[in-house]
């Protein structure tokens, strides 16, 4: 079986209006406002101006906890910043291969270290000069090596190039708990659902409910690359698995409470368990 994201993309969408749920397309968040410690709106600007959305609880799922840090709730930074990298499709004449430029163009872990990096330089990802630089550089990278490969092969036409800034890590919540890349293996109390590290075998984590929020901003959870983890956990949980996972459960909280610190683990695990989820590593052995 083969798993073709464009009809996931597609399909994913057509799911969600039969939820009449309201999608807002080429809208960005740009601010909030709060009210003792919780946020009281969005602030978003699109073609019709800035408007404000409110709502009893609300998820971050901006991948950078944008909601957090506009609501000047304590946040942090991806230590060791993000490498430039690059990636393009090329058609070679007979078929369409994937030409990935960086440390990219390693994926085994242990070889890593092996890669030349494309520029001696660290981006963090949450300053707007700062992405457009990235996607400059990445740029210039990438049609220097399309350059490069027609000299060798003349018939190669490039097809399809990197849409977004290749950027990993960025911001976090600072949560209730920090997961750690040393967790894997641990029985947590309020378990949401397991993950696997995709970069090696046999490394199983349980999330805990305090990784997906803070006391101190009651009506906001996170889910995806921007729960409370240590930097070694974050690149394990950043990836599409793990965010599934993050996103059931903070969907799921969301609906059954408007003060994320106050709801029951009890009430929250018998309805992700009735929704199929497996909580536990014991569930699965």
């Amino acid at each position: 079986m083969q798993f073709n994201p464009q009809y996931m993309a597609l399909l994913t969408e057509q799911q969600l209006i039969k939820e009449h749920v309201h999608i807002l397309y080429d809208s960005q968040i740009c601010g909030v406002t709060c009210k003792d410690d919780r946020i009281a709106e969005l602030l978003v600007e699109n073609k019709s101006g800035r408007l404000a959305v409110r709502a009893k609880t609300y998820v971050d799922a901006t991948g950078d906890a944008d909601l957090y840090w506009y609501a000047k709730h304590p946040t942090r930074l991806f230590s060791k910043g993000n490498i430039l990298a690059g990636w393009y499709y090329f058609y070679d004449g007979v078929q369409v291969k994937l030409r990935p430029l960086g440390f990219a163009e390693v994926f085994e872990e242990e070889k890593k270290n092996t890669v030349k990096p494309l520029v001696n330089r660290r981006f963090y990802g949450v300053d707007g000069q700062e992405i457009s630089e990235l996607l400059l550089l990445s740029h210039e990278a990438v049609l220097k090596d399309i350059m490069e490969m027609k000299k060798e092969k003349p018939a190669m036409e490039p097809v399809s190039i990197a849409g977004m800034p290749q950027l990993r890590m960025t911001r976090c919540i600072q949560g209730e708990y920090e997961l750690k890349e040393t967790d894997n293996d641990v029985d947590f109390p309020d378990s949401v659902g397991m993950i696997a590290d995709w970069r090696k075998r046999g490394m199983v984590y349980e999330i805990p409910y305090r990784s997906l929020y803070s006391k101190k901003l009651g009506n906001v959870i996170s889910a995806g690359r921007c729960i409370c983890t240590d930097d070694g956990m974050w690149d394990i949980s950043r990836v599409i698995p793990p965010c599934a996972v993050t996103g059931e459960a903070a969907g799921t909280a969301a609906a059954m409470t408007t003060d994320f610190g106050e709801l029951s683990y009890e009430r929250l695990a018998k309805r992700l368990r009735r929704q199929g989820q497996k909580l536990k590593i014991s569930e699965i052995e």
